[in-house]
């Protein structure tokens, strides 16, 4: 994985500043205009970064996406874990726990 873009990543994962959502990269959030899941957060960086208008309504990374990150899948699985972070982010782990396997396995 591209070294900055995981800082970019792990940090806004542990900033507290995305409502974590499930299912959907983005849906509508209870407390904030929307919510993300984990990979959603990645995908809204490079939206970010690169000032696209659009973000993408799909429930995995975009292609260009997980080009522009450096991974290998667009939903990776965590060799520890054996599940794909969709799966962790949407079974109830948190942004800080998601970000801490990142840290270690990608």
């Amino acid at each position: 994985m591209n070294k900055r873009v995981k800082r970019l990543w792990l940090k806004e994962l542990r900033s507290g500043e995305y409502e974590q959502g499930k299912g959907t990269l983005r849906q509508k959030g209870q407390k904030n205009d929307y919510a993300y899941c984990c990979l959603g957060v990645l995908e809204k960086i490079r939206c970010d970064e690169k000032r696209l208008q659009r973000f993408p309504k799909r429930d995995t990374l975009t292609e260009a996406t997980r080009k522009w990150a450096g991974l290998d899948e667009n939903n990776p699985d965590l060799p520890n874990d054996h599940r794909s972070l969709a799966e962790l982010n949407d079974n109830g782990m948190s942004f800080k726990a998601i970000a801490a396997r990142i840290e270690k396995y990608l």
